[in-house]
């Protein structure tokens, strides 16, 4: 028996009883003379069912590549040709490839289509034969390339029908039964660009479908349309035409009962060079393109994919108080590149459904959600999971209270589809959908007679907006809108929003939209938003997307920031802060100044108050601060990252490197002596080897007048030879130029000067691009000036009165006084502090145990630092907070950091994991501002 046409469809379960019952025919032959296929002939024979698959680019599959399917675990052995499904193909435009009859089911030309996993799928479900013919021309369009009444251009209409029924007679030849059973239809993106096109796209579809089904004789013909990915590049910058687009392909699924519309914008899309964004689904996208297609044909013929995972039963007894935390966001808040197969063993809890936290989701924009609570546990569509594992998995490790998780995603959506304004393309607008998830979420819970209290929602920035200068311009504003109006909307004013933000593209004018500096512009004002700078997580090895690592981490960090915001240091007293900062300027102890308290992650409060006086300058975040002594920290770091390299112990003498150091003298009561012993590098990093050189200044003799005008780090040495020292080595603590000193041994270890040392060790990684030893002409503009306390009353200070020049060119290199930076770079460098040497992005600048090191109180018994009384000790570059009774802030023990000479200060405080920033430009120095700050700041 021959069936020519798309048959009866039988009803669900009676037709998936029959198919799973029918006989397959395993001994398919490939006749390779005529290149056709035969099945061993029986009288009851199964009919072969028959896919067509057509379109263009995101058809053919390009820019997609067969070696990457090892990339993605659920996709694996796809690589290989499917012998149990015969392929027909012509794929190409100008220059065509084809298969010339049925062969094995591959890729072609190392290209990666929809139609691989779809067979895989499809053969694993039914167990019965299929076979594909696939007619695919990129950058074609449907009003002219594949019109059925006039086709021009490429003509691929009479292409597609000459390869459907050549094929197909192939099969009449070897007296094999078929039904054409489905057609697979992706195509639209060039029709939005001709003008005459975009507007009766929907028509154009409706005709396609009525011509194919006439030509073909199958008058039931089932289609199957792809929708065009809005996340791609074409789904933000031609967001009206797109739309457009989608407009008539859903119009057509909705009038024509055998169509079906497929959603796609959460399929993975190909990641480009340089900013992430492309144009193409690429392999990942490819491969979830076919499961969707799969899915679709599936549950048409009754096979439902997947069934609930409910709660066997209810976790929490009745009338106990629920606290609910919301997750949101788009690719990586949905998990579009984390597989349960990349899960490491000692993570394998996080794959185990845990019935004691209740679980609901809408993922891909409603693509997949539940309707009922389920376990929390992996829940996404192609073997994928989000953060929510690893952040239930740490609220419950903590021993969090009774808790549930709702989380709502569209990986195809930009920040603007979830603006309560949303965009011209209205159907994408997602916020009404995401505001009643969260109300029927906790609807829910009330109605099972549970108080609950919404703990915040957790929102992970939208990664492509980053990648798109326009978007990434209004992105902060898109931002704003949204947690504003859901605070109105769902009556919680003091709603709390915690949103994390990976590290931004950083690419040509991209660099220059500092959205993160907005961010935590954003934070600083409204109080209830924590803003989470996650640059360092694991896992992205490519722009935009993160990998299982990644995701796994960024669970965590949500969690962690959610506990450091509940218990303690989260709380930042920003009013207080405030009015000490506009104190300081009231009660003249500054002029402008800001403030910034963060922790290794992001920016807790930043607040410049600045002076308004016409002599000063606002400060902002480009502003260029003389931050004297607060160059030691530095210095001393870079000593110790050569140190834990083995270029020197700690009590190896400085003289192997700068051999006139042993020509130093003492002086003594009886006049000068020579050396004890050679000055260390420990004398140096604690101011023990007896080097001054802070007598005199500007306008008074002394040491420090003549060094003023040096120009090289050589003749520093010079002029501290022809000084006598005022003790011996190790003999006590005399703060002074040894720093500088050490500055000098650092550039003699490293081979090179020692501003190229500090960017490319510390600076570089940091991404500390401000701070520097000189200032170009264009820095002097954004130089903060200096204003000298004169008689209880400023006076603009003079270029004199700066001390240092900073002039372009010079070798005076001082690794004690002089670095110039700014809020943002000295941060960056405090942040690498609290995270125990490591960057952001987790490259480790200095080991874990040789900062420790350095914080250990190193002096000891030694004298002349601080004295019997003094609440800190003093390690390898910084002061440390020992005794907290005498400090009398309320500050921690075991916080660590230093000062400069015009009123800068840092600390950082392990203990709280914070770091406190601030800068002014002032002299004399005002030591009593840091302790006020943190006095504010620790108030219990």
């Amino acid at each position: 028996m021959i069936i020519r046409h798309s048959a009866i469809y039988l009803p669900s379960k009676a037709g998936t009883f029959l198919f799973r019952l029918a006989f397959y025919f395993p001994a398919v032959l490939l006749i390779v003379s005529s290149l056709f296929f035969q099945f061993n002939a029986k009288a009851d024979a199964v009919p072969l069912r028959v896919f067509i698959f057509a379109g263009q680019s995101n058809m053919v599959g390009s820019d997609s590549k067969v070696k990457d399917i090892q990339r993605f675990p659920p996709f694996r052995g796809l690589e290989s040709p499917q012998t149990d499904v015969k392929f027909s193909y012509c794929i190409g435009r100008e220059t065509k490839m084809r298969s010339s009859g049925w062969v094995d089911l591959e890729s072609v030309n190392g290209v990666v289509g929809p139609e691989l996993s779809f067979a895989r799928k499809v053969t694993r479900n039914i167990q019965q034969p299929i076979a594909i013919i696939k007619c695919a021309a990129g950058g074609t369009t449907l009003g002219a390339d594949w019109n059925p009444d006039k086709p021009s251009g490429f003509k691929l209409y009479p292409v597609l029908m000459n390869l459907i029924k050549g094929s197909l007679s192939a099969l009449d030849n070897q007296g094999i039964p078929y039904r054409i059973e489905g057609f697979m239809w992706h195509q639209g993106e060039n029709d939005m660009f001709v003008k005459e096109f975009m507007p009766d796209y929907g028509r154009n579809l409706a005709n396609f479908l009525k011509c194919i089904r006439h030509d073909l004789g199958v008058p039931k013909l089932k289609f199957y349309i792809g929708e065009l990915c809005t996340k791609t590049i074409w789904g933000m910058d031609l967001r009206p035409r797109m739309h457009a687009i989608s407009l008539g392909q859903k119009e057509v699924a909705s009038n024509d009962p055998l169509a079906t519309y497929i959603p796609t914008s959460h399929v993975g899309v190909e990641i480009g060079s340089p900013v992430g964004l492309h144009y193409h689904y690429g392999t990942l996208g490819q491969l979830e393109h076919g499961v969707n297609y799969a899915d679709a044909y599936l549950e048409d013929i009754g096979m439902e994919q997947e069934t609930a995972k409910l709660l066997p039963v209810w976790p929490y007894p009745k009338e106990q108080s629920i606290k609910l935390f919301i997750l949101a966001g788009h690719r990586n808040m949905e998990g579009e590149r984390a597989f349960v197969q990349d899960i490491t063993k000692d993570q394998s809890l996080l794959l185990e459904d845990r019935h004691d936290i209740a679980f609901k989701y809408s993922i891909g924009g409603g693509v997949k959600k539940t309707d009922e609570w389920e376990p929390l546990g992996p829940a996404g569509y192609y073997d994928t999971f989000g953060p929510e594992l690893s952040f239930g998995s740490t609220l419950a490790g903590a021993g969090e209270g009774p808790f549930a998780i709702v989380k709502f995603t569209h990986s195809g959506s930009q920040i603007i589809d979830w603006t309560p304004e949303g965009s011209e393309a209205k159907t994408r607008n997602i916020y009404p959908s995401f505001l009643k998830f969260v109300r029927d979420a906790v609807q829910s819970l009330e109605s099972r007679g549970h108080e609950v209290h919404l703990q915040g929602i957790f929102y992970h920035l939208g990664e492509n907006d980053m990648s798109m200068g326009s978007y990434r311009r209004k992105a902060p504003e898109w931002l704003a809108s949204v947690i504003n109006q859901s605070r109105i909307d769902l009556e919680l004013p003091e709603l709390k929003w915690f949103v994390s933000q990976q590290v931004p593209i950083d690419y040509k004018d991209l660099g220059k939209v500092d959205v993160t500096a907005a961010l935590a512009e954003m934070a600083q004002e409204d109080p209830q938003l924590t803003h989470l700078k996650v640059f360092d997580l694991p896992g992205q090895d490519r722009p935009i997307v993160l990998s299982t690592p990644g995701i796994v981490e960024l669970g965590k960090r949500l969690a962690k920031a959610y506990f450091q915001e509940r218990e303690g240091m989260g709380k930042i007293p920003f009013a207080s802060l405030k009015a000490l900062q506009m104190k300081f300027i009231e009660n003249g102890d500054t002029m402008s100044n800001v403030l910034r308290i963060g922790n290794k992650d992001s920016v807790l409060y930043h607040h410049v108050e600045n002076s308004m006086d016409e002599r000063d300058r606002p400060i902002d975040q480009d502003t260029l601060f003389p931050i004297w002594s607060m160059t030691k920290p530095v210095t001393s770091l870079a000593a110790m990252i050569l140190h834990e390299q083995g270029f020197f112990q700690l009590d190896d003498p400085v003289s192997k490197v700068i051999p006139a150091l042993d020509k130093l003298q003492v002086k003594t009561k009886k006049g000068f002596v020579p050396l004890n012993r050679s000055i260390t590098y420990r004398d140096l990093l604690l101011h023990t080897s007896g080097i001054a050189g802070y007598d005199g200044s500007f306008d008074q003799e002394g040491t420090w007048k003549e060094v003023m005008e040096l120009d090289h780090l050589e003749g520093l040495i010079d002029l501290l030879i022809s000084k006598p020292l005022e003790h011996q080595p190790g003999e006590r603590h005399t703060y002074g130029l040894s720093t500088a000193v050490l500055g000098h041994a650092i550039e003699k270890h490293a081979g090179q000067s020692l501003d190229v040392f500090f960017r490319e060790r510390i600076f570089e990684p940091l991404d500390m691009h401000r701070t520097q030893f000189h200032l170009a002409p264009d820095d002097r503009r954004q130089f903060q000036p200096l204003f000298v306390d004169q008689g209880g009353k400023f006076r603009i200070g003079t270029p004199k009165e700066d001390e240092l020049y900073y002039l372009p060119g010079s070798r005076l290199l001082l690794g004690g006084e002089g670095l110039v930076s700014t809020i943002e770079d000295y941060g960056r460098f405090c942040q690498l502090l609290l995270n125990a040497g490591s960057t952001q992005r987790g490259r480790q600048i200095i080991s874990r145990e040789t900062l420790n090191l350095m914080l250990k109180d190193q002096l000891g018994s030694i004298s002349g630092f601080g004295g019997r009384e003094s609440s800190h000790v003093l390690g390898f570059g910084f002061h440390v907070l020992k005794n907290t009774e005498k400090d009398l802030t309320g500050s921690p023990a075991g916080i660590f950091g230093w000062g400069g000479y015009h009123t800068t200060h840092f600390w950082v405080d392990p203990v709280n994991q914070i770091y406190g920033l601030f800068m002014t430009r002032r002299y004399p120095n005002h030591d009593d501002i840091e302790a006020n700050i943190r006095r504010t700041l620790y108030a219990r």
